[in-house]
Formats: C-alpha cells, sequence, structure tokens
C-alpha cells in the first residue's frame, strides 16, 4: 500500500503463533473509516504458524512492517 502524507499514527503489534487473531486484528485496522494516516508495525517473536504470510496479504491493505 503506498501512503501519501503523513503519518500520523503507528500501531505496533507484538505477536508470537496467534496468526488468526492478528488476521482479524489486521482485517480491523484496514477497515478504519475516516481514521488518520498510521502505520503499522508487527514485531513477532519466532512465529511456526501462518503469521509470515497473514503479514504479506496485509501488505496490499496497511501500510505495514515486519
Amino acid at each position: 500500500m503506498k501512503i501519501n502524507g503523513d503519518i500520523a499514527l503507528t500501531v505496533v503489534i507484538a505477536t508470537r503463533n496467534r496468526s488468526k487473531s492478528l488476521a482479524r486484528l489486521l482485517d480491523g485496522l484496514a477497515g478504519q473509516v475516516d481514521a488518520p494516516t498510521f502505520e503499522v508495525i508487527v514485531g513477532d517473536n519466532g512465529s511456526s504458524d501462518d503469521t509470515a504470510n497473514i503479514v504479506e496479504q496485509a501488505r496490499e491493505r496497511l501500510n505495514i512492517h515486519y
């Protein structure tokens, strides 16, 4: 996702093996209406589940760093 303008807010998410919860959270963030411009930082503590794939899918909708 390409962002125009200054980032007003940073959302930081720490996770480990919680891909289903992370997917719901990222969907909710992507669905924000009239939200200020924001970025998402996902800190992963060695997940062995589908976390990396969930983050990659979210890159189309969010300014996300992993």
